[in-house]
C-alpha cells in the first residue's frame, strides 16, 4: 500500500506492507492506495510536522545487512531535538572507525524521519542528507536544533 503526504512544502511516499511502514521517501511515486498503517503514518507525521509530536507510535519494520540494520536501530535512540556526529554514532554502535560506513548507512535509511538520519551531522557542520538539505535543515527547525 502506498500513501502521498505533503507538509511543510515537502511531498513524501509512505509505503506500507499492510502490517508496517517499510518505506517513507521524499517525492510521491507511485499510486495512492491507503491503508491503515499508512493513514496513521500520515496522522503522526502531520503532528510532527505541526510540532505536536516528538516520537511514532506507528509500526515500521526495516531489513538490510546486519551493519545498516545496526545504525538504522541506533538512529531511533538519538533523542528528539539532538544531534549526533557520523563518528560518534559508529561509536554508538561499537564501530568507532567506521565512521565512513555509517554515513553511508545513514544515506540509505528508507524511514525518512522516523529512522532520524537529520539528527547525525558532520563534525562541526550540518553534514549531507540524501533527501535534500531543505528537507535536512527544515526537520532540524522543527526540532530547534538550528
Amino acid at each position: 500500500m502506498t500513501e502521498h503526504f505533503s507538509a511543510s512544502g515537502f511531498d513524501f511516499t509512505i509505503k506500507s506492507d499492510g502490517r508496517a511502514v517499510t518505506e517513507i521517501k521524499r517525492g510521491m511515486f507511485g499510486e495512492n492506495t491507503p491503508d491503515d498503517v499508512t493513514s496513521l503514518a500520515v496522522k503522526e507525521l502531520t503532528e510532527y510536522f505541526d510540532g505536536k509530536r516528538t516520537c511514532f507510535s506507528f509500526p515500521v519494520e526495516y531489513h538490510s545487512t546486519p551493519f545498516r540494520e545496526k545504525v538504522w536501530n541506533a538512529l531511533r535512540r538519538i533523542p528528539y531535538g539532538h544531534t549526533v556526529t557520523y563518528g560518534e554514532l559508529a561509536e554508538m554502535i561499537g564501530e568507532p572507525s567506521a565512521a565512513r560506513a555509517v554515513g553511508n548507512a545513514v544515506g540509505d535509511n528508507p524511514l525518512l524521519i522516523v529512522l532520524p538520519c537529520h539528527r547525525v551531522t558532520a563534525k562541526g557542520a550540518i553534514g549531507g542528507f540524501s533527501a535534500g538539505l531543505d528537507l535536512k535543515k527544515a526537520l532540524m527547525q522543527i526540532e530547534k536544533i538550528l
